[in-house]
């Protein structure tokens, strides 16, 4: 299984969207540092962005520690609401959409927008402020 990583360079900063294959949990780990290994290239005055369909649960602790220890910070409040529709019945939907960031920058309003139905995913955004109030951005993914 291969994950997908898309770069975008833009002026001071760097997005990766990602979406990541769904495989045993230690392959998920492997292709997080992966990533995130790509994203060291970067210095801490750049602002990173992981973002997309990692297909797992970031809010595990190994995975929590491997993004805190590479700097990443939560942007949206996915480990409290799921990201995808419930499959069936006894399911609440699966939490599976991140977004991260690292960098100078604040981030707000993170959301999922649970009433967008145009996928198997509900869309997560959040707006981005750097911290010399130079970039402002508005960030979406799906």
């Amino acid at each position: 299984m291969t994950s997908t990583v898309s770069t975008v360079s833009l002026v001071r900063s760097t997005l990766k969207l990602t979406d990541l294959a769904p495989a045993s949990v230690g392959m998920r780990l492997a292709q997080l540092n992966e990533v995130l290994e790509d994203a060291r290239v970067y210095d801490s005055t750049q602002l990173v962005v992981v973002a997309g369909d990692l297909n797992l649960n970031a809010s595990k602790s190994v995975m929590t520690d491997a993004l805190a220890r590479a700097g990443f910070r939560d942007v949206v409040p996915t480990s409290r609401v799921p990201t995808t529709p419930a499959r069936h019945l006894l399911e609440a939907g699966r939490h599976i959409d991140w977004a991260f960031v690292r960098g100078p920058v604040q981030a707000d309003t993170g959301k999922v927008h649970r009433s967008v139905r145009g996928s198997d995913h509900y869309p997560i955004s959040f707006e981005l402020r750097s911290a010399d109030s130079c970039l402002s951005r508005r960030a979406e993914t799906k």
